[in-house]
């Protein structure tokens, strides 16, 4: 019988090849390529997706975070000024000049109504996240009139107000 301490063992135990490394997982469908498994996902999770919409992506202004450009930076492999920029000392995702959509947004159309896909999804911006709730001018949580499956969605709450007030309190005092 063998050790059960991985540091003692003197032959890799079957099943895990090229042992200490991780076991061999079943082969994964793509992440983004022909819908794959954040495809599937996405679609089962917001309900403008299954139509290919990415009205929300299109001419954006989508403010981030310091530590959501970081994230970005460190998932996609380019420096936060790749993407950003500066609107009034907030940083904000810059927009593709060809498609006017988010720079993340796999699309090769500059058409509103164009078929586009999240390639950041899991990462995203909490501001993409709580899309489409915005805030009124009375800081109460409301479906965003520019989004056009927002009948789909659920009525905000107050706790979603407060998810967009927290944000937008961080974005304004940072640094």
């Amino acid at each position: 019988m063998q050790d059960s301490n991985p540091r003692r063992r003197v032959r890799s135990p079957s099943g895990y090849p090229g042992y200490p490394n991780r076991p061999c997982l079943p082969e994964m469908p793509p992440l983004l390529e022909e819908g794959g498994r954040i495809g599937r996902f996405m679609a089962r999770s917001l309900p403008c997706v299954p139509m290919g919409c990415s009205a929300c992506c299109r001419e954006t202004t989508m403010p981030l975070t310091k530590a959501e450009a970081s994230l970005l930076a460190r998932r996609t492999g380019l420096s936060v000024e790749d993407f950003t920029w500066r609107n009034n000392d907030i940083l904000t995702l810059l927009n593709n000049e060809e498609t006017r959509a988010c720079v993340f947004l796999l699309t090769s159309s500059s058409d509103v109504s164009a078929d586009g896909m999240c390639s950041v999804y899991e990462v995203r911006p909490q501001g993409c996240r709580t899309y489409p709730n915005v805030l009124n001018h009375e800081d109460k949580a409301i479906l965003d009139e520019g989004c056009p499956h927002r009948h789909r969605f659920p009525e905000p709450s107050d706790d979603d107000a407060v998810v967009l007030l927290n944000l937008e309190e961080r974005l304004l005092h940072e640094e």
